[in-house]
């Protein structure tokens, strides 16, 4: 498993996980920008506290995505597709020029997810 527990910022390429995922501890956050591209095979799961930000590229969350409570995902810009997402009293923002598409099913309990100015949210499973 690969724990990221700080600062994860991808800029200007593409970083792929082939192994679990945990982003941990107060304020850890994994960001993409400038265009750039994360594809995580496995699972992906975001603790209390913890962050995904995307402010230019593509997120890929091949295995599926885990919010815990009090976790935040804020994307702008950002293209996001996630097979089997789960998220209990979470934060979901999506701005303008973004996109999220979810392909295999979603159980959102208690979750908050706001769509500003032109975005796009496709759920094509159940």
């Amino acid at each position: 498993a690969t724990e990221v527990s700080g600062q994860f910022l991808v800029e200007s390429e593409q970083v792929s996980f082939e192994e679990t995922v945990a982003i941990s501890g107060s304020n850890a956050v994994m960001q993409v920008s400038g265009g750039s591209r994360i594809v995580a095979s496995r699972t992906v799961t975001v603790s209390s506290s913890s962050q995904i930000r995307g402010t230019s590229g593509t997120i890929q969350f091949d295995g599926g995505l885990t919010m815990a409570s009090s976790s935040v995902m804020s994307l702008s810009s950002t293209t996001v597709s996630v097979s089997v997402w789960s998220a209990s009293s979470s934060t979901v923002t999506i701005d303008a020029g973004s996109a999220m598409s979810v392909a295999e099913g979603a159980q959102l309990d208690g979750s908050t997810i706001q769509g500003r100015g032109g975005c796009n949210m496709q759920f094509t499973g159940g």
